[in-house]
């Protein structure tokens, strides 16, 4: 029977020492709150008869400090939410991952359509230069020969039986002539270039508005990436500091505690 004093409502463990031999005992406890439980004892077939006055029982009980005792239960209910915490965020980091993989992939094939599209607006633009310089070569192509007929129809007009004279118009008809049909096909080929290039430059301003937005994704799906990561790492270390501090709670329990018999 425990008579509890001072408001102590603990454990009591109970002993029984100096027994005789072949007389045990396991002791006994009295839970918290109970005022009394049972010893039992075992005696083997050469235990001697009689009684064992020696025996002494010994009741043990730890008084703990009820400050540290609260600490223990606050450190270790705080473990729970920061455990219930971080599912979440490992699903928001895994989310982000996926998002930043997909971006990175638009972002990669915007960047290759772009640079294919620059080289197709390059070779047009360049295409388109060759083109005027010729439209420009062959107006004044055209330009000198026609100058040279009408030279040479004066010269004729001076002396119109003159065999060598005609001939001279003539080529310089012909000259004209030739001249005017590569100018009209120069023209031709501008024009083409012309569209050609203002398509391509037209292609290659989308293509670019394109890959501007799928950079500015991808770089917003990293800076995610890194807030998702960090949050997770964080309730992380929440859970192992609730935990550390549940030790030391324990700890310091343990070390404010008083054995008492």
């Amino acid at each position: 029977i425990a008579f509890r004093r001072d408001g102590f409502n603990g454990a009591i463990d109970v002993t029984v020492e100096n027994l005789p031999p072949g007389i045990t005992s396991k002791g006994t406890s009295i839970g918290p709150g109970q005022t009394n439980s049972t010893i039992v004892f075992s005696a083997t077939e050469d235990a001697a008869d009689g009684t064992f006055g020696f025996a002494k029982v010994v009741a043990k009980a730890r008084i703990e400090d009820n400050a540290k005792v609260k600490a223990v239960a606050d450190a270790k209910a705080a473990v729970k939410p920061a455990v219930d915490a971080l599912p979440k965020t490992q699903q928001d980091a895994a989310k982000a991952v996926e998002d930043e993989k997909k971006f990175l992939a638009t972002r990669q094939a915007a960047e290759t359509k772009f640079t294919a599209d620059a080289d197709v607006a390059k070779k047009a633009a360049d295409a388109k230069v060759v083109s005027d310089k010729k439209a420009t070569d062959t107006a004044t192509a055209h330009k000198a020969a026609t100058d040279k007929l009408a030279a040479a129809k004066v010269e004729l007009d001076k002396n119109k039986d003159n065999q060598d004279l005609k001939n001279a118009v003539a080529a310089a008809e012909k000259a004209v002539a030739d001249a005017d049909a590569a100018a009209k096909a120069a023209v031709q080929e501008k024009t083409v270039a012309d569209k050609a290039a203002t398509d391509t430059a037209n292609v290659l301003k989308t293509s670019e508005q394109a890959k501007t937005k799928a950079v500015t994704e991808h770089d917003q799906s990293v800076a995610k990436l890194k807030v998702a990561t960090d949050a997770q790492v964080a309730a992380e270390k929440r859970i192992a500091d609730a935990n550390a501090a549940v030790t030391a709670a324990i700890a310091a329990q343990k070390a404010a505690a008083r054995e008492v018999a």
